[in-house]
């Protein structure tokens, strides 16, 4: 991929794996509906239908057409990593199984890489592109991000992680506290929770993932204490 790949948004990224989510969940209420008629069939029989479904949705299509449905409506492709040609059989399905085992948390590395790949894609090499960047406005068209080195002198990323991995430990720790301070004993003891209780939960744990997903993405990028870049020399100023 050269210097000028134009790469999509996180958003546009989502919303592929969002119409493909609905596709597959089609394909499961159908296999539901006529489970009764294979029931008694063996378990391979009575499995063909999502697997095969999963199998021409996402790693089929993606090395035969570049993409799956929802990339195609959302105007992105899939292509090796170091050249502009599409995936194999194989590498798709690594792929696709990849992403199966990583969820959504592979999307968090979409802010952080440098050419807005997903864990993912960078585990089966692989890059997502935007087709047809022409007809999209300028906001829609990300670049290879690029460290500043001539300005910023960067923490090296076995720094970056170790204080990503403290940040995590410290919010896991504090998660907890704020959860027994707040929750009933009744709740953290027998399990019988209220409907304050639950509610209560529900929040902190999403605060909590939310937590997790903003140390990791500015821990990488270089802005948590302790793993800060740095001016080269703070007193030259840079013309605007």
């Amino acid at each position: 991929m050269d210097d000028q790949t134009n790469y999509p948004r996180l958003l546009r990224r989502v919303q592929a794996l969002l119409i493909d989510s609905l596709l597959f969940f089609l394909i499961i209420f159908t296999w539901w509906m006529t489970f009764p008629l294979v029931e008694n069939q063996p378990t391979w029989i009575r499995v063909i239908l999502p697997v095969t479904g999963w199998l021409i949705v996402d790693p089929i299509l993606v090395s035969l057409t570049g993409g799956t449905p929802g990339h195609h409506l959302r105007q992105i492709a899939v292509f090796k990593s170091r050249q502009r040609v599409q995936l194999g059989l194989l590498q798709s399905l690594v792929r696709s199984l990849l992403k199966l085992m990583t969820g959504w948390w592979s999307f968090v590395f979409v802010l952080m890489t440098k050419r807005h790949q997903a864990l993912h894609d960078l585990l089966a090499r692989s890059v997502v592109v935007l087709v047809q960047p022409q007809l999209l406005p300028a906001h829609e068209k990300l670049q290879a991000r690029y460290q500043d080195s001539d300005t910023y002198r960067y923490p090296s990323p076995i720094r970056k992680l170790s204080i990503i991995l403290l940040y995590m430990i410290a919010a896991t720790l504090l998660y907890l506290l704020i959860q027994a301070t707040l929750l009933s004993s009744n709740c953290l003891q027998n399990g019988n929770c209220s409907s304050t209780d639950i509610l209560v939960s529900l929040f902190l744990a999403n605060l909590w993932l939310i937590g997790l997903v903003a140390t990791t993405v500015l821990g990488w990028r270089g802005y948590l204490p302790g793993a800060r870049l740095q001016l080269i020399n703070p007193n030259v100023v840079k013309n605007p």
